[in-house]
Order: structure tokens, then sequence, then C-alpha cells
């Protein structure tokens, strides 16, 4: 008997840019095709080892070893765990979920 397929429901995405978020807190500069700028987070001190990719939407800082996506980042920055950092997103930014 063949199994039957169950309909996967429609999720819809809302790209939010990851550049434009950071940069609120991050001063950063154009380096080829990635973002650079000083680490916002407590603890790493190194200059210029915040790398972020607008075409991959993700982050990483090569000092601290920290690293993710726009919920990622809200959860190192405020120290809270991911659900609560997309609980502040959805807080934050003009986001409506349906």
């Amino acid at each position: 008997m063949a199994k039957k397929r169950t309909k996967k429901p429609k999720i819809s995405y809302l790209t939010i840019d990851l550049r434009e978020y950071v940069s609120r807190y991050v001063a950063l500069s154009q380096a080829d095709m990635y973002w650079k700028g000083d680490c916002p987070f407590e603890g790493c001190e190194s200059d210029d080892t915040f790398m972020l990719s607008d075409h991959l939407h993700i982050w990483h800082c090569t000092s601290c070893k920290r690293n993710g996506d726009i919920v990622g980042f809200v959860a190192h920055k405020d120290v809270c765990s991911r659900e609560e950092a997309y609980k502040k997103l959805l807080e934050e930014l003009p986001i409506s979920c349906k």
C-alpha cells in the first residue's frame, strides 16, 4: 500500500536585511563581497574580526568564533535564547506573522 502524501503547509519567508540590522550596532566597511567591522560582543576586543555576508545572510567573528544568522546575532548581543531573540525581533521590526 502506498503512503498518502500529506500537503506541507505553505511557509512564507520574510527577508530582513542582515547588514542593515547589524549596522545599528557595528560600523561596517565593505571588503570585497563581505562587510567587516569590530566585534560587538563582550569579551572580544579584536579589531576588524567581524565579517558579514549579505548573500549568505550570515556573520562570523574570527576572534571569538561566534557566528550565525540574524536571530543568532540578537541572541548573542542580548545574551538570551534563540526563542527570546526571535520574539525581540518580532517586537522590534515591522513584521507580521500569519
